[in-house]
């Protein structure tokens, strides 16, 4: 049998096989999956007040959160009631993560802060060692016998 026959008879058979072609093309691996809350977490998260102690929760509570949520909006959007949709809102385009408004310390800023006191301190400290300085007077410690 030749190389194109075998080709074409594997087509056919696939063909045959698949019921919709338009399906077995646009399948994803989400269609099997089992849900997120199924396996791994059955409780269902508090979204009541998300917005408001969503920065005091620990990265745990949201990432279970989030994966509730990406679950629940597998679903038909119409069955969602008002705080599941707040919630979503909220975790999707809320101020939290990069688009925080509150400011950050970044290390750099530190860092410099502390090295302009360390420096400031410091030339402080010589210019009163040079203000005070007599030299009549013997440094302690220098022996001038020698």
């Amino acid at each position: 049998m030749s190389l194109r026959r075998l080709f074409v008879r594997q087509l056919a058979t696939a063909r045959r096989t698949s019921p919709n072609p338009l399906a077995t093309a646009f399948k994803t691996d989400d269609d099997e999956e089992p849900r997120y809350r199924d396996l791994k977490n059955p409780e269902i998260p508090s979204l009541k007040g998300l917005s408001k102690r969503w920065e005091r929760m620990d990265a745990l509570q949201q990432d279970d959160v989030i994966a509730y949520l990406e679950d629940v909006m597998r679903g038909d959007w119409k069955k969602l009631d008002k705080e599941q949709r707040d919630a979503i809102m909220y975790v999707a385009y809320g101020p939290w993560g990069p688009r925080s408004t509150k400011k950050e310390k970044d290390a750099a800023g530190l860092l410099n802060a502390y090295m302009w006191t360390i420096g400031v301190s410091g030339l402080a400290l010589i210019t009163y060692k040079y203000a005070t300085f007599d030299p009549k007077k013997p440094i302690p410690g220098i022996d001038y016998t020698q």
